[in-house]
């Protein structure tokens, strides 16, 4: 099933709109993830997808029909909530049992679907058992066989894995996209946690205040973030970021150090005016450091490590460039100790980011061609400079 937003608006009263002019589209068999902060606007656009929430203005269509009035029970869909929701009365099989039971599917074609659904999410010998009887784990794996014995051309997701531990979400991550992929059910997933978008997503679809602010595929967005948010949402640990202004000769003023780096590439450069405000931006890997000085560059950035914490195969470095925090990864090789004075070398792939719009000014230039673009869709807030 082809699902498609087209400007969808939803308002609570006189209130700020919830979502606003949300456009975007899911493709036959595909998994998108809806993923931003808490009270972005996500779990409201899945219940208007589903049809609990009508939306205040815009159109939703399933496979190019537009179902703003049809109820929820005549949509076509399954849905899985944060906490299972199943019936604490009825054993897994009979909870399995109980959206056909609703839709007059006879009693033993009931039994056959529902032992089928048990057994694609491993629960075929726990079908006599309550939910009080079964872990966080096998709870969702019933409610996921709930709502997919149905066999429903959409399937949503409401943050279906954030009440397990960390072993178990890593776990269920890896059963619900083996099931998806099994039945090629279009899905649609809702988030605030990066890494199951990340790890899970064909498509991800950015939220920030009720309003889009990037799509594209999981690589797109981490690589070529449209906006400092995106940037900054996308990744563990954040994105680092040094506070500079823009020089008109081509060259970034580092607040922090005083220093002057040269700057190439960028297919918004060319408009900056002197002094303007600039994020110099990177991510843990895309810098090496430089500990003697003998080797130090101009172009370097100098500070002083404050600590380092080992994560296992590597070490994440903690340093302090005048008053901003920096982190970095280092391997195990590198002779580090705290207060010592250390360069940054920056890779070639570092981002440039406008403080005041938040705009990436390093994205390089996009095609007119009607295709998904390398850096994915930049259609988002004011700016719809970039586009399928």
């Amino acid at each position: 099933m082809r699902i498609e937003l087209q400007h969808v608006s939803k308002r609570y009263d006189a209130e700020a709109p919830s979502v606003q002019d949300l456009s975007l589209s899911v493709q036959d068999g595909e998994l998108m993830t809806i993923l931003g902060p808490s009270g972005c606007g996500k779990s409201t656009t899945l219940l208007m997808i589903a049809g609990i929430f009508p939306p205040s203005q815009g159109d939703i269509l399933f496979d190019g029909h537009r179902v703003n009035n049809v109820l929820p029970k005549d949509r076509r869909i399954g849905m899985v909530f944060q906490n299972s929701a199943l019936y604490p009365n009825l054993n897994v099989s009979k909870n399995i049992q109980f959206p056909l039971k609703n839709m007059g599917v006879g009693r033993k074609e009931r039994i056959q679907r529902s032992e089928e659904a048990a057994r694609m999410v491993q629960m075929s010998e726990y079908l006599r058992r309550k939910p009080s009887q079964l872990s966080g784990g096998q709870r969702q794996r019933v409610a996921i066989a709930r709502a997919v014995v149905k066999q429903p051309g959409l399937l949503l997701l409401d943050e279906p894995l954030s009440s397990l531990d960390a072993n178990l979400r890593g776990n269920m991550r890896e059963e619900i996209r083996r099931l998806q992929k099994e039945l090629g059910i279009t899905t649609i997933m809702v988030t605030h946690d990066q890494e199951e978008a990340l790890s899970m997503s064909d498509k991800i679809a950015v939220m920030n205040a009720g309003q889009l602010q990037q799509i594209g595929t999981p690589l797109q967005l981490y690589n070529a973030p449209a906006n400092w948010f995106v940037a900054n949402f996308l990744g563990m640990p954040a994105m680092n970021d040094l506070a500079c202004t823009w020089r008109t000769d081509g060259c970034l003023l580092v607040t922090e150090t005083g220093q002057a780096i040269p700057v190439n590439g960028g297919s918004g450069l060319s408009a900056l005016r002197q002094d303007q405000p600039m994020r110099l931006a990177f991510r843990p890997h895309q810098v090496s450091l430089i500990t003697s000085a003998d080797q130090y560059r101009d172009t370097d950035v100098r500070g002083r490590v404050a600590s380092v914490e080992f994560t296992g195969r590597e070490r994440l470095v903690h340093i302090r460039v005048g008053h901003t925090a920096i982190k970095v990864y280092a391997d195990m090789t590198e002779a580090l100790d705290e207060q010592q004075e250390i360069a940054l070398r920056l890779n070639v792939d570092y981002y440039l980011f406008d403080r005041e719009t938040g705009e990436n000014l390093r994205l390089p230039v996009v095609s007119s061609q009607p295709k998904i673009s390398e850096i994915g869709d930049m259609s988002f807030v004011k700016q719809a400079a970039y586009s399928l």
